[in-house]
């Protein structure tokens, strides 16, 4: 299952297997007032990064922006220059849209399919295809971020 193909590594991808590309779930809705965001996922984050730079709310998404697919980093935990201060990517995922291995749609979040929804949330890809994360927003912040680096040979005890 491919979304935005930005994985190098040789397991990430079926050589002689099918390949199922997500390109077509590439709907990006954001709800003002469950301040939510649907997310396809086929997406990447500079097209979800885009769509919500005009209402003034961010989410916990990854952090090279070009390139990168929603679905792979999500089900991956998604790690995020944000997740000191709002967790992980996956930590807020409110619900998925799931085609589980039997060919159904399912709706997993806390109340419906709870159990497929926790799994979900620390089970990466096992479960079958998300086609879709509603994640949640919070407002944009100005941020500074400081890098500081040091070569070891200028060092001293």
């Amino acid at each position: 299952v491919k979304g935005g193909g930005h994985g190098m590594a040789p397991t990430f991808s079926s050589t002689t297997g099918i390949h199922i590309s997500m390109v077509g779930f590439s709907k990006i809705r954001y709800d003002s007032q469950n301040q939510v965001v649907e997310i396809g996922s086929g997406c990447l984050w500079a097209q979800v990064y885009s769509k919500l730079a005009r209402t003034g709310r961010n989410i916990v998404g990854g952090a090279s922006a070009d390139g990168v697919g929603v679905g792979g980093w999500l089900v991956g935990g998604g790690y995020s220059l944000k997740s000191n201060c709002h967790g992980l990517g996956i930590d807020n995922v409110v619900e998925f849209e799931i085609v589980t291995p039997d060919g159904r749609v399912r709706t997993a979040n806390a109340d419906k399919n709870s159990d497929l929804f926790q799994a979900l949330r620390g089970g990466g890809n096992n479960f079958g295809i998300v086609t879709k994360f509603t994640l949640r927003t919070f407002a944009q912040e100005t941020s500074t971020y400081v890098c500081f680096g040091f070569l070891s040979q200028h060092l001293r005890n």
